[in-house]
């Protein structure tokens, strides 16, 4: 029996084609690489590796989706909730090293739910001057077993 997707499920959905296409764009990277050989590519790897082979000043655009502080399990990798300095001293960690891949004229986006987003503002406006917050609000929030569910994250 097939598996019939909810009315509103808006998931893209890749053609063969499409996967084999966007497979060739996938860069691994162990060595240190040019501004060229990473145009209209996508990075595959763990950014607190990866970042040191990038090459600096490259970046028009960075989007960072950052584990938010919760306990989670993400593919194979588990996340700890950790307590407020801890988590912002882990996002000090990465944070200064991924805007030196950034052009001077550059914009960062950066993500997080309602917990995590003070901790973001806070290590982000410790770098870079904050113009302004997006807010995603999803038609559908994640589900809580105990408190209200959320609907919407920032950018």
């Amino acid at each position: 029996m097939k598996k019939e997707r909810a009315k509103n499920n808006r998931t893209i959905e890749l053609t063969d084609k499409e996967k084999i296409e966007l497979k060739n764009r996938l860069l691994l990277l162990d060595v240190p690489v040019s501004k060229e050989s990473v145009l209209n590519k996508t990075i595959l790897g763990d950014l607190l590796e990866v970042v040191k082979f990038l090459p600096k000043s490259f970046a028009d655009l960075i989007i960072i989706d950052p584990p938010y502080n919760l306990s989670k399990k993400f593919a194979d990798l588990n996340f700890k909730k950790r307590s407020d300095d801890a988590y912002m001293e882990y996002l000090d960690s990465w944070f200064p090293k991924v805007l030196e891949l950034l052009k001077p004229n550059g914009t960062v986006y950066l993500c997080g739910d309602w917990k995590s987003t003070s901790s973001l503002y806070i290590i982000m406006n410790k770098y870079l001057t904050v113009l302004n917050r997006i807010t995603w609000q999803r038609e559908k929030g994640r589900g809580s077993l105990y408190n209200w569910k959320n609907g919407m994250e920032d950018i």
